[in-house]
Order: C-alpha cells, then sequence, then structure tokens
C-alpha cells in the first residue's frame, strides 16, 4: 500500500477533514495535507501506523480506498456533491466533471456505473432530493427557495422528482417531520 497518499472513502464534508486531522494527531503520524478524501503524509507510514489508521477510519466509518476505479468514483461523488452544494448553475454537470476530474465524461459514466450499479445523473438526482430534505429542516427555506438554491427548473419539477423517490410531496414531508428518513450520504442508492 503507497503510504504517503491515502484515499479516503465517505468523507463528504468539513467535519470529516477536521475528524480525519483529529486521528491524525491522536495516533502521532507525521504531518500530513489533508484535503475531501485524500490524505498527503510528508513521509511513508510504517505498517504498524497503517494498521492503527485504518483501524481508526472504520471505526468513524471512513475507509482506506486501494483500488483505482473506486478513487475515481469517490472523487466522482464528491465533485457531485460540491457542484450541487456550490450551485454552479452556469455549468453543466458533465462539464463541471470533466475539467475537474481531468476525464471525458463518457468515460467517467462509465466507471461510476460499473462501481455503483447506477449512473451519475442518478446519484445527482438521489444527493440533491437529500440536499431537499435537508433544506426544508436546517435552514427553515420556502419550497420555492429551495428549489431555485438547487438549481431546479421549477417547484413542480423538484416536486415530482421528491415523490417519486420518497413517497411524499415535498409538502407533506416537512408536515409529517420525515426527518428520520434522511439518508447519509455515503449510502446514497436508487430504489
Amino acid at each position: 500500500m503507497n503510504t504517503d497518499t491515502l484515499f479516503i472513502k465517505n468523507m463528504v464534508c468539513h467535519r470529516c477533514t477536521i475528524m480525519l486531522e483529529s486521528i491524525i494527531d491522536k495516533l502521532h503520524l507525521p504531518s500530513a495535507n489533508i484535503s475531501m478524501g485524500q490524505v498527503m503524509f510528508c513521509e511513508p507510514l510504517t505498517s504498524c501506523q497503517a494498521i492503527h489508521l485504518d483501524e481508526q477510519l472504520q471505526a468513524v466509518g471512513f475507509e482506506v480506498i486501494l483500488d483505482k476505479r473506486e478513487q475515481l468514483v469517490d472523487a466522482i461523488k464528491r465533485a457531485v456533491m460540491e457542484y450541487v452544494n456550490q450551485g454552479l448553475i452556469e455549468q453543466k454537470l458533465s462539464e463541471y466533471l470533466s475539467l475537474k476530474l481531468g476525464y471525458e465524461y463518457r468515460y467517467l459514466g462509465r466507471e461510476f456505473a460499473a462501481c455503483e450499479s447506477q449512473g451519475i445523473e442518478r446519484f445527482l438526482i438521489a444527493y440533491k432530493i437529500e440536499r431537499v430534505k435537508e433544506l426544508m429542516f436546517v435552514d427553515q427555506l420556502s419550497l420555492t427557495e429551495i428549489a431555485y438554491e438547487l438549481n431546479y427548473s421549477s417547484l413542480a419539477h423538484m416536486s415530482a422528482q421528491f415523490k417519486k423517490s420518497t413517497g411524499y410531496s415535498p409538502g407533506d414531508y416537512r408536515r409529517q417531520q420525515c426527518i428520520k428518513s434522511r439518508i447519509p450520504h455515503d449510502q446514497l442508492i436508487i430504489i
């Protein structure tokens, strides 16, 4: 295992990088540059250090990714989340992913589908639905504001996708306060 650079699965937010920093400090590992989904050490880890790090990562739901295809799929997921969270409406997702990851979108789509048994666009929809749920309860935005923030063409479009995915209209979901049915981002699958 190359221990200069490790790719970490399930890192989806800034809190994940803080958690990883804490683990590295606790294990007294060599200084590292941590970014979303990746940690680069200034010197190689010993096999003992790598084992302890892997144990600590698994204890908090992270996982070292060794397979190159899985590393790419994880990078695609993080890029899709970034695309949605930053509201990058001036650029098509396919263009954004190609530029960000340095591969043709067709290749990215094939690799993603081979690992995930779903396409990138389906993952995008699943992630956006989870963001809708989050925004309904965290930011207390109106449904129209949420549709606008997540770059839906209309409230009706967002509502149709939401109902198809959850079985509830967004309004019914909000009224019933179904927050418990939110899915962690690392477990998004299409039913």
